[in-house]
Protein backbone atom coordinates (compact mmCIF):
# COMPACT_ATOMS: atom_id res chain seq x y z
CA UNK A 1 0.00 0.00 0.00
CA UNK A 2 1.25 3.55 -1.47
CA UNK A 3 0.55 6.99 0.22
CA UNK A 4 1.14 9.72 -2.43
CA UNK A 5 1.04 13.03 -1.12
CA UNK A 6 1.07 14.50 -4.30
CA UNK A 7 0.24 13.50 -8.17
CA UNK A 8 3.99 14.28 -9.28
CA UNK A 9 5.27 11.98 -6.87
CA UNK A 10 3.23 9.06 -8.82
CA UNK A 11 5.41 9.09 -11.91
CA UNK A 12 8.77 8.41 -9.82
CA UNK A 13 7.04 5.82 -7.71
CA UNK A 14 6.07 4.02 -11.17
CA UNK A 15 9.18 4.22 -11.55
CA UNK A 16 10.63 2.37 -9.09
CA UNK A 17 7.81 -0.03 -8.70
CA UNK A 18 8.71 -1.23 -12.04
CA UNK A 19 12.52 -0.89 -12.08
CA UNK A 20 12.51 -3.05 -8.69
CA UNK A 21 10.26 -5.76 -10.20
CA UNK A 22 7.20 -4.95 -8.46
CA UNK A 23 4.25 -4.75 -10.67
CA UNK A 24 1.28 -4.23 -8.14
CA UNK A 25 0.46 -1.70 -5.77
CA UNK A 26 -2.50 -0.09 -4.15
CA UNK A 27 -2.72 3.46 -3.67
CA UNK A 28 -4.46 4.65 -0.64
CA UNK A 29 -7.83 6.66 -0.78
CA UNK A 30 -7.05 8.50 2.14
CA UNK A 31 -5.23 10.79 0.32
CA UNK A 32 -6.35 13.83 -1.99
CA UNK A 33 -4.25 13.04 -4.72
CA UNK A 34 -5.35 9.59 -5.26
CA UNK A 35 -7.47 10.10 -8.69
CA UNK A 36 -4.80 12.12 -10.52
CA UNK A 37 -2.23 9.44 -8.94
CA UNK A 38 -4.13 6.38 -10.36
CA UNK A 39 -4.12 8.30 -13.52
CA UNK A 40 -0.74 8.48 -13.99
CA UNK A 41 0.21 5.61 -12.77
CA UNK A 42 -1.70 3.27 -15.66
CA UNK A 43 -1.53 5.70 -18.01
CA UNK A 44 2.23 5.53 -18.32
CA UNK A 45 2.75 2.35 -16.81
CA UNK A 46 0.55 0.01 -18.54
CA UNK A 47 2.07 -3.25 -17.01
CA UNK A 48 1.51 -1.69 -13.68
CA UNK A 49 -1.71 -3.36 -11.79
CA UNK A 50 -3.00 -0.46 -9.89
CA UNK A 51 -5.33 -1.04 -7.01
CA UNK A 52 -7.17 1.41 -5.07
CA UNK A 53 -7.65 0.69 -1.41
CA UNK A 54 -9.01 2.36 1.61
CA UNK A 55 -12.21 3.13 -0.47
CA UNK A 56 -14.77 4.06 2.32
CA UNK A 57 -18.06 4.40 0.36
CA UNK A 58 -20.35 3.58 -2.36
CA UNK A 59 -19.63 7.43 -3.76
CA UNK A 60 -15.99 6.64 -3.99
CA UNK A 61 -16.53 3.14 -5.98
CA UNK A 62 -18.31 5.76 -8.54
CA UNK A 63 -15.43 7.97 -8.99
CA UNK A 64 -15.01 8.37 -13.00
CA UNK A 65 -11.31 6.74 -12.66
CA UNK A 66 -12.13 3.45 -11.54
CA UNK A 67 -12.56 1.73 -15.14
CA UNK A 68 -8.49 2.12 -15.22
CA UNK A 69 -7.49 0.86 -11.77
CA UNK A 70 -7.48 -3.30 -11.67
CA UNK A 71 -8.27 -3.70 -8.13
CA UNK A 72 -10.22 -1.95 -5.38
CA UNK A 73 -10.01 -2.81 -1.86
CA UNK A 74 -12.97 -1.45 -0.17
CA UNK A 75 -12.51 -1.30 4.03
CA UNK A 76 -16.11 -2.72 4.50
CA UNK A 77 -18.87 -2.75 1.90
CA UNK A 78 -22.40 -3.33 3.12
CA UNK A 79 -25.31 -4.13 0.86
CA UNK A 80 -28.15 -1.26 0.21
Amino acid sequence: MVKIEKTEDALPLGRALIDGDLHITEITFRISAVEESIKVLTKKFPDLLVGAGTVLTVEQTKKQFLPVINLLFPQVLTQK
